[in-house]
């Protein structure tokens, strides 16, 4: 007899060995089988209670697994839908991990062509700025192409400048940042020092068109024609103003102005536009061209509610061979003004003024300059008598002066 069970059936093994050799007594055998014969009844009893419960249980278990199968089906079908692939179901000890909600991956764009170099050597990026009491900064933004290293420069007034104006200017096309001191005659210089503000020459990047009789640094920007597609000007000159925030200690809270000049011009139109909510005021003058829909990408339209951006100042330049009005009218469609909204001023001798507004609120002043007015006129940021003198002629227009006073005036 086994029981299945180790130590009673080592019991019963010392019991039978006892009893062949007749070594127990009577009483002792006589209890031992009593044991055995209760204890068999007891397991064949309860093997027989589990054969009784095994036989429908089988039944059970196979009629389970077939109403598990057919709701899993059907919530599949459920959540997927009738014409999606089925989801991969998790595998069992394995919780799965829930991924953090976020915006979509950026989408990784080729590159269309290698980065222009600069052809500068950092080391000696600051020998031609010290002449005229500017330093040069080094700045990376990242592209789409990798990094680019750029420059621009600067001057901080003295003293405590953490709450003075930053002046940004932009180069012509072909021209780099010390050069454009030359067309517009240090004005910006004189502006920057009488209004203790923080101005910096930008200077664009390389051209994919460059030619050897270039100007070193000579760069364009992503407006003009020979720009790298990869170059986001924007950005840059985002970075530069955060850039001066780290190093020169200037508040968040700041004004920011851009100004241009030719193709720089257009470039701080699109740039004021597109960030509104990054400049208080841009001034364009003498524009190669009047901003495109692709150079504003719908701003106009578009100023959000954080908008700083409170006016715009354009001079336009004379152009004796079509209708001044034409002109003024196409410039107000281009920057988003209703033409309906326009009053035209009129200024001394050669010059027109015409005032709208944009989206947003923001003030807009257009200029309509002949060919006897120059923006900025000889001299300037010279002697202050020969200054005065010079400003005595009917002709005469302080450009960058101008703009800033327009510029004060909306932002009380």
């Amino acid at each position: 007899m086994s029981s299945r069970d180790p130590g009673i059936d080592a019991s019963f093994a010392g019991l039978r060995r006892a009893h062949r050799l007749e070594r127990a007594p009577d009483a002792l055998r006589r209890r031992a089988l009593a044991r055995a014969r209760s204890l068999r009844w007891s397991l064949n009893r309860r093997s027989t209670r589990a054969r009784g419960w095994l036989a429908p249980g089988w039944l059970l278990g196979l009629a389970a697994s077939v109403a598990g199968g057919i709701w899993l089906g059907v919530s599949r079908l459920t959540v997927d839908g009738p014409g999606a692939a089925p989801s991969q179901p998790p595998r069992f000890g394995v919780v799965p991990s829930a991924e953090p909600a976020g915006p979509p991956a950026k989408p990784v764009r080729p590159c269309p062509k290698p980065l222009p170099t600069s052809p500068w050597n950092q080391a000696e990026v600051g020998l031609g700025a010290k002449v005229s009491g500017l330093e040069a900064e080094v700045i990376e933004t990242e592209t789409d192409c990798g990094p680019l290293t750029r420059r621009y420069l600067v001057r901080v007034p003295a003293g405590d400048a953490s709450s003075s104006p930053v002046l940004i200017v932009l180069h012509d096309a072909g021209e780099n940042a010390e050069e454009v001191q030359l067309p517009t005659r240090w004005w910006f210089d004189d502006l920057a020092q009488r209004e203790r503000a923080v101005l910096v020459y930008a200077n664009g990047s390389q051209s994919v068109l460059r030619t050897e009789n270039a100007w070193v640094n000579a760069g364009v920007w992503q407006t003009d024609e020979g720009a790298h597609p990869a170059v986001d000007d924007s950005e840059y000159l985002r970075a530069v103003v955060e850039q001066l925030r780290e190093k020169r200690g200037l508040a968040q809270s700041g004004e920011v102005f851009l100004a241009g000049y030719g193709s720089g011009a257009v470039m701080a139109l699109s740039a004021a536009l597109r960030h509104p909510e990054r400049y208080a005021g841009v001034a364009a003058f003498l524009p190669s061209r009047s901003p495109r829909k692709e150079d504003l990408d719908g701003a106009p339209g578009k100023v959000p509610r954080a908008s700083r951006l409170h006016s715009v100042f354009v001079a336009l330049p004379d152009a004796p061979s079509s209708d001044a009005s034409a002109i003024a009218s196409e410039w107000m469609a281009a920057l988003g003004s209703e033409p309906s909204a326009i009053r035209v001023t009129q200024q001394p001798r050669g010059i027109q003024q015409l005032d709208s507004s944009l989206a947003g609120g923001v003030a807009l002043r257009l200029l309509r300059l002949s060919h006897e007015v120059d923006p900025f006129p000889v001299p300037g940021g010279g002697d202050p008598i020969t200054r005065k003198a010079s400003q005595a002629r009917p002709f005469f227009l302080d450009g960058p002066g101008a703009a800033w006073a327009f510029f004060q005036r909306q932002s009380r």
